[in-house]
């Protein structure tokens, strides 16, 4: 699970904070604890970074979001072991109709994901569709309430470019960028202890890119939350007549 980026005096007090308001909000069924304590078992014995899931914190946070917002169809680009898949099932389960829809590369994780889908009874829900994304989103028909974006940093562009041109974004839909802030590094390097890892450094230079493309879209209202690994949201702009 990935560090939470603390706005608190120190990390010892970040870390309660995030534990208190995991413990202060509503609880995820308990399919979703299963699957990620198993997502880290496996992690560990396939020596994967677990830190590429999204933590419990933002997994309620994305659960209750997508309640909000009466999601029924939503886009995941870059599913890894499932864990986020899961609780946008959960939140469109209840909707007629109701379907995550998983772009990644066909991989061990994506296996692992798949297996999880049917074990935990959303196989009829979650469709997960193998290949490179910018290939396999041109097959995508209909809209999305939501459009998650969790995948290769240096995809983000291309892949939010492509989603809109093609309109698979439904009025009124909402996208989230995921790790816009990624370790704190593009707001600054200087005096972050992870400026001296090379491949951090070059990651936070693609979501500073990406945020600043963003930025200049006249079509687009967002706002940046630094929140969890940053969370960029992102919908199209209401035009008066």
């Amino acid at each position: 699970m990935h560090d939470t980026i603390s706005l608190y005096p120190n990390p010892i007090v970040g870390a309660d904070v995030v534990g208190y308001a995991i413990k202060h909000s509503t609880p995820l069924p308990e399919v979703l604890y299963q699957h990620q304590k198993a997502s880290e078992d496996f992690c560990e014995k396939e020596q994967l970074p677990a830190f590429m899931m999204v933590n419990e914190l933002q997994a309620q946070f994305m659960l209750f979001l997508a309640k909000i917002q009466k999601a029924k169809r939503i886009l995941e680009i870059g599913t890894f072991t499932g864990y986020s898949a899961l609780a946008w099932a959960e939140a469109v389960k209840t909707q007629p109709g109701g379907e995550v829809v998983c772009l990644d590369l066909e991989n061990k994780a994506s296996d692992f994901a798949k297996e999880a889908f049917e074990k935990a009874g959303y196989g009829d829900i979650v469709k997960f569709i193998g290949g490179d994304a910018m290939e396999t989103i041109k097959s995508l028909s209909g809209t999305f309430d939501i459009i998650f974006i969790d995948a290769n940093k240096d995809g983000y562009i291309s892949y939010l470019d492509l989603t809109l041109s093609l309109n698979l974004l439904a009025p009124g839909g909402l996208i989230m960028a995921d790790n816009a802030l990624f370790k704190g590094l593009p707001a600054n390097k200087k005096d972050n202890p992870e400026k001296n890892n090379p491949r951090w450094i070059d990651i936070a230079a693609e979501m500073d890119k990406f945020n600043q493309w963003v930025n200049e879209r006249v079509d687009l209202e967002n706002v940046l939350l630094p929140a969890f690994d940053g969370i960029h949201f992102l919908r199209r702009k209401v035009l008066k007549h």
